[in-house]
């Protein structure tokens, strides 16, 4: 991972969760917080970036299970 990605990642820790519970927060939670600030919690932009991500690691199926869901869902 990139220094600035790891520390972008430890300042929304710092930012966005209490002092008492900083320390129990992943990365991938904390990485998660920042993509939903950064699609404005629009989870249709969500769902496009994470399944992008589920794409480029090979997780073909899962993706094509998330689009059947959408389907299903209405989410488009």
């Amino acid at each position: 991972m990139s220094e600035q990605l790891q520390d972008l990642i430890q300042d929304t820790i710092r930012s966005h969760y209490e002092r008492d519970y900083q320390a129990g927060v992943s990365d991938a939670e904390a990485l998660g917080v920042m993509i939903a600030q950064y699609f404005d919690w629009d989870g249709i932009r969500i769902l496009d970036a994470f399944q992008a991500a589920l794409t480029d690691a090979n997780f073909h199926s899962v993706s094509a299970a998330i689009d059947e869901i959408r389907e299903k869902e209405h989410l488009s």
